[in-house]
């Protein structure tokens, strides 16, 4: 008999995981999504920067903001100032380096 789809272990209120169910799509049931056809560039990039933080919560406290504001620019309701929207580049841009090999 085969299974139908990966096998999954998430409980709200402690998240569970093991090796079907990889650290990001824990993280993914944490991060809110970017609402519409054509997400902008601040909306993807604050999405990306959630699901490499852990959560939603994390990305806050590391931008030293509230989840609502995060939330807000991710599903585009406001705009962030840029200093926010350049942390969440670097988030990004530090995983890169350290996926690449380049981080020092």
């Amino acid at each position: 008999t085969t299974r139908s789809g990966p096998r999954r272990l998430v409980r709200r209120s402690a998240v569970l995981h093991d090796f079907w169910m990889p650290a990001r799509a824990v993280a993914a049931a944490h991060c809110p999504t970017p609402r519409g056809p054509h997400p902008s560039t601040y909306g993807r990039a604050f999405h990306t920067a959630c699901l490499l933080a852990g959560s939603l919560a994390k990305l806050a406290q590391r931008l030293d903001v509230s989840e609502s504001l995060v939330r807000d620019w991710i599903e585009g309701r406001s705009r962030p100032p840029e200093d926010k929207f350049l942390a969440a580049v670097e988030i990004i841009l530090h995983d890169t380096e350290k996926r690449s090999g380049l981080a020092g």
